[in-house]
């Protein structure tokens, strides 16, 4: 155990001391695998960001209310609704009967005592600069306490009177105007005056205009209707604010009598048992959430994804930690020379993609962090909302970091193994040898390719099963590498027919093939190879004559 350590400990400093001396190749290889690691941390950081709690949320629906009460149209009938207020049913059957349909007697529904601030909304054609725009039409008294939260001031100030509004910002970069212009709506001589601008925290790319109540909408639609337009089709829904603990369940029930849905601020915070809601007690009520089947078909997406990226990573930086290996071959041998055995070799180079996943981790996370802090009015306009908070995870974090750290590990296992076969008397002469391309590897290639495009075909056309098409794809993949050496000796041939420049660029990627395409295993089999670390080196004749070909090695 203490050997293992040790020799471990060796290898690490070894490699990092490797990395330290060559930075452009490490550079190169840290940059792969830092920029996918920037990429995920920062699109986790966002959205994680981006999700909003339960308080937040409540926040940007209720403002400062407890409570929001909404006619559901079902001309007041009795209904059951869920804890979140997104779901409701009429408590009688009514297959066999006319559907219900009217308004209901709202402020029925609303506890004794309690605060009410009306919300209206509406649309109607506003005119631009650029003509006519389709807008939200709001009114609200956006100076009660209650309305506190739901939309955040920029420019000016909130309507106080008729003839005034206020605009979002997104509805004026869009319309030409500015705070202080005049707007009028199609079919309405009266002018209205933008006296600010706001923003919707849930909805930043939203057209709308906010009014007092009673000022803008019932005007705009008594004047549709009489020139025979459509009208604004305006809704309404209720603020409620009570004493004590709020808009309790029992109170959200007893609204449902009244036909009325609820979004209780308190029944979100603290949501009842199934056993207490009735909705959940019918036998006709299902749920309409996310099934377990859509969300495992999401994470194997997600899964399918990374795992091909982190495949086509590998197959990048492989041929970089071929290079590394080669360049570091003397000293290489040397460790054999001194009572090395292949193990040690191993664990020297797979220690390079430790040290190179690990610098990767560091960087690519820490840069992700950053970026996404810098970036963030960007983001959040890109998304369309603010963030509820600059949310850091960091066992999600630490997650994707040690992908980068198995990502090096696994671009290095092939350099690893291939350096590790190596003679300490090739290693140290640095004599290469010839060695004759494997006869077999382009047949697996090509069998594997046309056996991983059928799988993939099979699995997006009959089967729809995520898992299949990765693993296709994979195949697919790893068939491809696996014909590169063929297909690069093959492209050789046309060296005669190009200038001279491009025929030594291609002469030099057909002799080098280690480094052209991703590492591919040695050609000849390991259990017919001769032991390379053997402390006395196999004989080998020194000559003027001209090299002969033995096997997968050159003799002199």
């Amino acid at each position: 155990m203490n050997h293992w350590y040790h020799s471990w400990v060796a290898a690490v400093r070894i490699a990092r001391r490797d990395a330290w001396r060559f930075k452009g190749r490490s550079s190169l290889v840290l940059a792969m695998i830092a920029l996918p690691i920037l990429g995920v941390s920062a699109a986790d950081l966002t959205l994680r960001s981006a999700e909003l709690s339960t308080e937040q949320q409540m926040e940007r629906d209720l403002g400062a209310a407890d409570a929001r009460v909404s006619d559901p149209g079902m001309g007041g009938v009795p209904i059951h609704q869920s804890p979140d207020g997104r779901n409701y049913m009429t408590v009688e059957n009514f297959d066999n009967k006319p559907w219900p349909d009217g308004s209901a007697d709202i402020r029925a529904a609303f506890p004794a005592g309690a605060k009410i601030l009306k919300d209206t909304s509406g649309s109607g054609k506003l005119r631009t600069e650029h003509g006519l725009l389709n807008t939200v039409i709001h009114e609200l008294d956006a100076t009660d306490p209650m309305a506190k939260g739901l939309m955040t001031l920029g420019q000016g100030r909130f309507p106080d009177k008729a003839g005034e509004i206020a605009a979002t910002a997104h509805f004026l970069e869009t319309s030409g105007l500015e705070v202080g212009s005049e707007l009028t709506a199609r079919g309405l001589a009266t002018e209205y005056r933008i006296v600010g601008s706001y923003e919707l925290p849930g909805a930043l790319k939203s057209d709308e205009v906010l009014a007092r109540p009673g000022t803008f909408l019932a005007p705009l639609d008594k004047a549709l209707k009489a020139d025979g337009l459509p009208g604004t089709a305006a809704g309404s829904t209720y603020l409620v604010s009570v004493d004590g603990d709020g808009f309790t369940w029992n109170m959200v029930k007893k609204a449902n009598a009244h036909g009325a849905v609820v979004t209780s601020r308190a029944v979100a915070l603290a949501p009842p048992a199934d056993s207490e809601v009735p909705l959940h007690q019918r036998d006709d009520w299902s749920d309409y959430e996310q099934s377990t089947a859509a969300r495992t078909a999401e994470l194997a997406a997600i899964g399918t994804v990374v795992g091909l990226a982190m495949l086509e990573i590998c197959l990048l930086a492989g041929p970089a930690f071929a290079v590394g290996a080669r360049r570091s071959r003397r000293q290489l041998g040397l460790v054999g020379a001194n009572g090395g055995d292949r193990r040690h070799i191993r664990a020297i180079v797979l220690s390079g993609g430790l040290v190179i996943g690990f610098a990767a981790a560091v960087v690519g996370t820490a840069l992700g962090l950053l970026l996404t802090f810098v970036l963030r009015p960007l983001l959040e306009d890109y998304m369309g909302q603010r963030f509820g908070s600059f949310d850091v995870r960091p066992l999600e974090l630490l997650g994707i970091g040690l992908l980068a750290v198995l990502t090096g590990l696994l671009a290095a296992i092939v350099p690893a193994v291939t350096a590790s076969r190596q003679t300490v008397l090739a290693s140290l002469t640095g004599r290469r040898g010839v060695r004759r391309s494997s006869r077999v590897l382009p047949v697996v290639g090509l069998i594997a390719t046309g056996l991983g495009i059928a799988i993939t075909l099979f699995g997006a056309t009959a089967t729809d099963s995520i898992v299949i098409v990765a693993g296709g794809s994979a195949l697919a993949e790893l068939g491809i590498v696996a014909l590169t050496p063929a297909l690069v000796g093959l492209f050789g041939k046309l060296g005669g027919w190009l200038p001279l420049s491009p025929r030594l660029a291609l002469r030099d990627a057909v002799r080098n093939r280690g480094r052209t395409p991703p590492p591919s295993p040695p050609c000849w089999p390991p259990w017919r190879a001769r032991s390379p670390w053997r402390r006395t080196p196999p004989a080998t004749t020194y000559s003027s004559a001209p090299p002969t070909r033995h096997g997968c090695r050159t003799v002199r």
